[in-house]
Protein backbone atom coordinates (compact mmCIF):
# COMPACT_ATOMS: atom_id res chain seq x y z
CA UNK A 1 0.00 0.00 0.00
CA UNK A 2 3.02 1.96 0.83
CA UNK A 3 4.97 1.66 -2.31
CA UNK A 4 1.42 2.75 -4.22
CA UNK A 5 1.61 5.67 -2.68
CA UNK A 6 4.99 6.29 -2.89
CA UNK A 7 4.77 5.90 -6.74
CA UNK A 8 1.58 8.11 -7.40
CA UNK A 9 2.63 11.08 -4.55
CA UNK A 10 6.47 11.25 -4.76
CA UNK A 11 9.45 10.47 -2.46
CA UNK A 12 7.49 13.27 -0.09
CA UNK A 13 4.54 11.59 0.39
CA UNK A 14 5.17 10.84 4.35
CA UNK A 15 5.02 15.18 4.74
CA UNK A 16 0.84 13.96 3.87
CA UNK A 17 0.74 10.51 4.93
CA UNK A 18 0.88 10.36 8.48
CA UNK A 19 0.04 6.32 8.59
CA UNK A 20 -1.43 3.45 6.38
CA UNK A 21 -2.79 0.76 8.41
CA UNK A 22 -4.02 -2.19 6.64
CA UNK A 23 -6.03 -4.75 9.42
CA UNK A 24 -8.99 -7.06 9.31
CA UNK A 25 -10.55 -5.93 5.77
CA UNK A 26 -9.99 -2.29 6.38
CA UNK A 27 -7.67 0.20 4.99
CA UNK A 28 -7.06 3.08 6.83
CA UNK A 29 -5.09 6.61 5.56
CA UNK A 30 -4.25 8.65 8.07
CA UNK A 31 -3.55 12.19 6.52
CA UNK A 32 -1.61 15.48 8.41
CA UNK A 33 -4.46 17.52 6.19
CA UNK A 34 -6.66 19.91 8.24
CA UNK A 35 -10.88 19.04 8.02
CA UNK A 36 -12.55 20.84 5.11
CA UNK A 37 -13.90 20.94 1.01
CA UNK A 38 -10.36 20.97 -0.12
CA UNK A 39 -9.11 18.13 2.49
CA UNK A 40 -12.14 16.30 0.90
CA UNK A 41 -11.24 16.60 -2.75
CA UNK A 42 -7.84 15.69 -1.89
CA UNK A 43 -9.40 12.30 -0.03
CA UNK A 44 -11.23 11.51 -2.80
CA UNK A 45 -8.54 11.18 -4.77
CA UNK A 46 -5.80 9.32 -2.19
CA UNK A 47 -9.51 6.61 -2.05
CA UNK A 48 -9.18 6.32 -5.54
CA UNK A 49 -5.30 5.82 -6.14
CA UNK A 50 -6.12 2.61 -2.69
CA UNK A 51 -8.64 0.93 -4.19
CA UNK A 52 -7.16 0.73 -7.56
CA UNK A 53 -3.93 -0.66 -5.87
CA UNK A 54 -6.54 -2.86 -3.40
CA UNK A 55 -8.82 -4.17 -6.73
CA UNK A 56 -5.61 -4.77 -8.67
CA UNK A 57 -4.75 -7.51 -5.70
CA UNK A 58 -7.94 -8.77 -5.06
CA UNK A 59 -7.72 -11.24 -8.09
CA UNK A 60 -4.76 -12.21 -6.29
CA UNK A 61 -6.10 -12.88 -2.83
CA UNK A 62 -4.19 -10.12 -1.41
CA UNK A 63 -7.35 -8.60 -0.26
CA UNK A 64 -10.39 -9.91 0.42
CA UNK A 65 -13.36 -8.46 -1.64
CA UNK A 66 -15.05 -6.85 0.66
CA UNK A 67 -11.96 -4.23 1.66
CA UNK A 68 -12.87 -1.36 3.65
CA UNK A 69 -11.10 2.10 2.38
CA UNK A 70 -10.90 5.06 5.09
CA UNK A 71 -9.05 8.25 4.37
CA UNK A 72 -8.78 10.46 7.65
CA UNK A 73 -7.70 13.91 7.90
CA UNK A 74 -5.70 15.16 11.43
CA UNK A 75 -8.43 14.97 13.62
CA UNK A 76 -8.42 12.17 15.82
CA UNK A 77 -12.32 12.03 16.61
CA UNK A 78 -14.74 9.72 14.80
CA UNK A 79 -15.94 13.07 12.12
CA UNK A 80 -12.45 12.89 10.89
CA UNK A 81 -13.07 10.84 7.76
CA UNK A 82 -12.96 12.74 4.43
CA UNK A 83 -13.48 9.80 1.92
CA UNK A 84 -14.57 6.11 2.49
CA UNK A 85 -14.78 3.36 -0.38
CA UNK A 86 -18.37 2.35 -0.66
CA UNK A 87 -18.16 -1.82 -1.14
CA UNK A 88 -21.69 -2.05 -2.56
CA UNK A 89 -21.11 -0.01 -5.56
CA UNK A 90 -17.47 -0.05 -5.73
CA UNK A 91 -16.50 3.15 -5.72
CA UNK A 92 -14.90 6.58 -3.49
CA UNK A 93 -17.47 8.90 -1.68
CA UNK A 94 -16.82 11.94 0.19
CA UNK A 95 -17.97 12.30 3.64
CA UNK A 96 -20.21 15.02 4.87
CA UNK A 97 -18.66 17.85 6.00
CA UNK A 98 -19.89 17.22 9.28
CA UNK A 99 -21.10 20.66 10.36
CA UNK A 100 -23.82 20.94 12.93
Amino acid sequence: MEAALAEKYGSGWRGDFVEVMVHDGIVSVFTSWAPGEDARHRGMAVCGTVAAHVQERESQGGFPADTQIIIHTEESDSSDRMAYFDVVEKKCRPTSLGLV
